[in-house]
């Protein structure tokens, strides 16, 4: 037994105990996953100085564990769905190699002080900890930790007010908590990137939950900043977000603000802003001149105008209207269909000479049908361009896909996918034919019913067409017979409509408008 270096134990439904370990000291790997009756765990387990991985995770009746005493070694813990396990082992030696942490659906209250001494922790995970009441202060002494995600454990209620000790700290998730306060030590957290505090257990969009949010001015660092789901009120976000200079990503979905801080416009780095389903806010917020993608009600597609997001903020590639269920059940909401159709002709008609790059509008509605050129169910869409198609009135082509819910359109795309826009001739003679891309969203992942969701990609010809080129290669638009549509993952099946547009083609868009309110 003094050479025994692993031993495997798992899945033993008849063990309702522990070995003595006292003869076994050179042991490395211990798995006790899925001892279902197993109770105790003996205490000369703490004294396994080689020890580097315990695994005791699914030991469903397993109450205690004894202290660590000398196991220095560990590298790999285990402890999860140990729904009966009361305390975490308290640590009696440094362990500077146990460099993750997860604990998942397991009993305890409450941490030992001692687990300052887990030295070399860089990551520490709570999940569906429903018994954990608190966090130990102590847990901030851990200079190394650098991820820190708190999910589903509802009786939690506040984090460390040392919190901002963790000076290498660049993740901080936290989500389906009671906590509705972050210690104002979090403006010390110089190194976070990554801030989430979401889905707040004691909010509703009835009644406002008190969560204020500290002053984050010098959090310099920091990209990613998410507050959705808890229903705070105006007051809850700091005004000198505006600060905030590295930030990228700014999630506000799903609270009851009224308005925004004015700040926000003078972030210099964002490039994303999420707004919807706050179903008080009463306007657009202004936005900085480096915003991609916003995303918002559909209320938003005729309250503000579209032309103005369009050819103010010419970065942004991509605006999404989500539908909110209670909003569209109203009898007001029938005026939504034609808005958003108005609303591709501000983008076509309103000053469209300052736009230069792709815009796509992504709707909950059908409007497919609107088009002058239609394809169903096809991968692509390819129109015959009729000879001197191209005039010095011509504005740009709109291409609309219906955008599946399902199928293997996101698949290999964590956020985004895209229409490829090109021209073509006949006989594809030219290698290098004209082609832009136009950048569709995901679907949104709040979404409660089904919604049909229309991507209207705006292609104006300065995107497809570089003049400069065109002389050197000797080349006129007319030259071109043929234009396609197509996503990026070609494979994928969908409903297609397209139309050419021209400076003059007011009537032809008020002609569309009728025409899909009489489809409806």
């Amino acid at each position: 037994m003094n050479k025994l270096v692993y031993l495997d134990l798992s899945s033993s439904r008849f063990l309702f105990e522990t070995p003595n370990f006292q003869r076994m000291p050179n042991l490395v790997r211990l798995d006790f996953q899925g001892c279902v009756n197993l109770k105790e765990v003996h205490p000369s387990i703490g004294h396994l100085e080689k020890l580097v991985l315990l695994d005791l995770s699914e030991c469903g009746n397993l109450e205690k564990l004894p202290s660590f005493t000398q196991v220095k070694s560990l590298e790999f813990l285990n402890l999860g769905f140990c729904k009966k396990l009361e305390n975490f082992p308290e640590i009696q030696t440094s362990m500077s190699y146990l460099l993750e942490l997860e604990i998942q659906y397991i009993g305890i209250g409450e941490f030992p002080s001692s687990i300052q001494q887990l030295h070399g922790l860089t990551k520490l995970r709570l999940v569906d900890c429903d018994n954990l009441v608190q966090l130990p202060g102590s847990l901030c002494e851990l200079k190394n930790l650098k991820v820190v995600e708190v999910e589903r454990c509802a009786e939690l209620k506040s984090l460390p007010e040392n919190l901002g000790n963790l000076s290498q700290l660049e993740k901080l998730h936290v989500e389906r908590t009671a906590i509705s306060q972050l210690p104002s030590s979090i403006k010390k957290l110089s190194s976070i990137e990554y801030l989430y505090l979401g889905d707040f257990i004691y909010g509703s969009k009835w009644s406002s939950s008190n969560v204020v949010l500290p002053s984050v001015s010098s959090l310099f660092l920091l990209k990613v900043l998410e507050l959705c789901s808890l229903y705070m009120l105006d007051e809850g976000l700091p005004q000198d977000i505006g600060c905030l200079y590295s930030l990228e990503y700014l999630n506000l979905s799903k609270n009851n603000f009224v308005h925004l801080p004015e700040s926000i416009s003078q972030l210099p780095s964002l490039k994303y802003l999420d707004i919807r389903y706050c179903e008080r806010l009463e306007e657009l917020p202004q936005l900085p001149q480096t915003i991609w993608e916003l995303y918002a009600d559909i209320r938003f597609a005729f309250e503000s105008n579209i032309a103005e997001l369009s050819t103010k903020y010419l970065e942004l590639y991509s605006i999404t209207f989500t539908h909110n269920f209670e909003v569209y059940m109203r009898p007001s909401a029938k005026s939504y269909l034609p808005e958003s159709l108005k609303s591709i002709k501000l983008i076509l008609c309103s000053r469209t000479s300052l736009r230069k790059t792709p815009l796509t509008v992504i709707y909950p509605v059908d409007i497919n049908r609107c088009f002058k050129y239609k394809c169903d169910g096809a991968s692509r869409i390819s129109i015959h361009l009729q000879p001197f198609w191209y005039t010095p009135n011509f504005l740009g082509f709109v291409v609309c896909c219906l955008l599946p819910s399902r199928g293997n359109i996101w698949e290999s795309h964590f956020e985004h996918c895209a229409v490829i826009a090109k021209l073509a001739d006949n006989d594809n003679s030219r290698n290098e034919a004209p082609q832009t891309k136009c950048v569709i969203t995901k679907s949104d992942k709040y979404k409660r019913f089904y919604e049909q969701r229309t991507c209207v990609a705006y292609i104006p010809f300065s995107s497809l067409w570089n003049e400069s080129k065109a002389q050197k290669d000797g080349v006129t638009p007319n030259d071109y017979s043929t234009f396609e549509a197509f996503l990026d993952s070609s494979q994928v099946s969908t409903d297609w409509g397209c139309s050419l547009f021209y400076e003059d083609d007011d009537l032809i868009i008020e002609a569309m408008i009728k025409l899909q309110i009489m489809g409806k």
